[in-house]
């Protein structure tokens, strides 16, 4: 008997945060608070398809300071352009 496959999650996937990620981290709950929380923190986001906002732990750390600036352009990921 064969066990079943644990689910893979891509590394894209664990780097995207969604707007119930963000909500959860803002404390806001409408899209309004949470772009406000966002654009205080400095930290980089884009709409989705519903009119959700969406960003990146990477984003997220380049903001808190744990990242440098440079840290996405190195990687060559042009996600907030």
């Amino acid at each position: 008997m064969t066990k079943p496959r644990p689910e893979r999650r891509s590394p894209l996937h664990t780097e995207v945060l969604q707007f119930d990620d963000l909500r959860e981290l803002s404390g806001r709950h409408q899209r309004a608070g949470v772009e406000e929380w966002l654009r205080s923190q400095r930290i980089r986001f884009k709409y989705d398809a519903k009119g959700g906002v969406w960003t990146t732990v990477t984003a997220l750390n380049v903001a808190l300071g744990v990242l440098p600036d440079t840290y996405q352009e190195e990687l060559s990921i042009d996600l907030f352009r």
